[in-house]
């Protein structure tokens, strides 16, 4: 291989990078971890193995749902020179590029969940059940129906985030699905929702001319960002909730409180270029501070 043919392969691999936004993952690891968590806080023990290939399922299945986000914001027109991804529109990748990575993200998914699946002793059914609604969520929130142009996908990465990912990873290793464990996501979900508020809130106006309907669209700039502050602050008075009844070691994430603050008058003087990368980090460093406080409370 020669020099430029390594330079194209370097671009292009940059290129699927970029348009996979890793920096979101933080939204899915952590849900997953703290999964993980109640179950080691219940059984003082996890299984490794299948703990590694839930991960790996949940990053597959979510980047997977990052590329058809992609793809179909630019195939509907919503993506233009002005939008924060210009991966198709710049050509950086070409359409068909894309398809092939969506295509191999969902096999990568699809692979380490048959080897949880073969891996378990317990009743599969509704493992496959809340497998198929992580495929499903992640493909129809711009795919298909488009959840997201409808002002629908706020509803349903709240869920896919609030309850799902967690639920997912403690039935696999429990075998048993706990709806009493969706308050202690809670938290985490607020803070993922404000991380696609917030995209939404300052992509509003080149949304709004390319005919999608988003949330933020429906509130106006001012109640949008007034929403993503409430977002950002929801948490800490949940975790207040958890830890009047739990330990104290769960207000662990208040020490990121001033950097919620920070993000939040961002928003509302319209500094909004980095927001949803800034809410992602502010989302991973609260929940590995969660985390941290949930294990050892």
């Amino acid at each position: 291989m020669n020099y430029f043919s390594r330079q194209r392969w370097s671009q292009k691999l940059t290129s699927i990078i970029l348009a996979v936004r890793p920096w979101s993952f933080s939204a899915s690891i952590t849900s997953t971890l703290l999964g993980l968590c109640l179950v080691w806080k219940e059984n003082k023990s996890i299984d490794i193995i299948q703990a590694i290939f839930t991960i790996a399922t949940v990053l597959f299945i979510h980047g997977a749902g990052n590329l058809v986000n992609t793809y179909y914001d630019f195939i509907n027109g919503f993506d233009t020179k002005d939008s924060d991804d210009k991966t198709l529109v710049d050509k950086l990748l070409s359409p068909n590029d894309l398809v092939a990575c969506i295509t191999e993200f969902y096999v990568m998914g699809i692979v380490c969940f048959i080897a949880i699946y073969l891996r378990s002793d317990e009743d599969t059914v509704p493992l496959i059940a809340l497998f198929l609604c992580g495929v499903l969520s992640s493909f129809i929130y711009t795919g298909g129906i488009g959840l997201k142009y409808m002002a629908l996908g706020d509803i349903l990465i709240f869920l896919t985030f609030g309850a799902l990912a967690t639920v997912f990873a403690y039935l696999i290793q429990t075998g048993e699905i706990s709806f009493g464990i969706i308050a202690y996501a809670l938290p985490l979900a607020l803070n993922t929702e404000a991380i696609l508020h917030g995209n939404n809130t300052r992509d509003l106006e080149s949304d709004k001319s390319s005919g999608a309907v988003t949330l933020a669209i429906l509130l106006g700039k001012q109640y949008a960002c007034v929403l993503y502050c409430l977002l950002l602050i929801g948490p800490y008075v949940v975790l207040c909730i958890l830890a009047l009844n739990s330990s104290w070691t769960l207000l662990f994430p208040f020490v990121t409180a001033p950097l919620a603050v920070h993000f939040s008058s961002l928003c509302l003087h319209g500094d909004m270029i980095m927001i949803p990368q800034k809410t992602a980090q502010l989302n991973l460093l609260f929940g590995l501070l969660y985390l941290t406080g949930l294990i050892i409370s």
